[in-house]
């Protein structure tokens, strides 16, 4: 545990910008002092504890042996694991460079039904904000909003 908090420090001391040395600081204050909650999800959330193993192979022992069978659903699990810690840039990258139907149904199990992480995020009750009716003077139709949603990565589908 105290070699891969070291490895968490470095990497994002590394980085060098505010938002990860912020989080770096409560990385040490999570380790250290007292769990901060949000960083203890992020940093210990059950990332190759056995608890994470042992929930995926209870509860989703087939969507987890066709991902790792699969070698687009693999790349994706491998793209992941290389992303740094509380990197969310990278693991859009990854979601969006390896899409498959085997990676969604995993995802969906291991993330969604039986929250093997251990994640905790609360839907914000404020503000309310109304959906978008239209987006530049057209009316936002189910594709316009899916080329928002992945407007940086240009023309290219993943």
């Amino acid at each position: 545990a105290e070699a891969a908090l070291a490895e968490s420090v470095r990497e994002l001391w590394r980085r060098k910008n505010f938002d990860d040395l912020l989080f770096l600081l409560l990385l040490l204050i999570d380790a250290c002092v007292e769990p901060v909650p949000r960083v203890s999800m992020t940093a210990g959330g059950g990332g190759g504890s056995l608890g994470l193993i042992w929930c995926m192979l209870t509860n989703c022992r087939e969507e987890v042996v066709a991902c790792v069978t699969d070698p687009e659903c693999k790349a994706a699990l491998d793209c992941l694991t290389g992303c740094g810690l509380n990197d969310q840039v990278c693991s859009y990258q990854c979601i969006v460079s390896h899409e498959s139907p085997l990676f969604e149904r995993f995802s969906q199990c291991v993330l969604q039904r039986h929250n093997c992480m251990k994640n905790a995020a609360e839907v914000p009750a404020e503000p309310v904000v109304e959906p978008m009716a239209e987006f530049r003077g057209q009316p936002l139709t189910h594709e316009a909003a899916e080329e928002i949603l992945i407007g940086w990565l240009g023309k290219e589908r993943h």
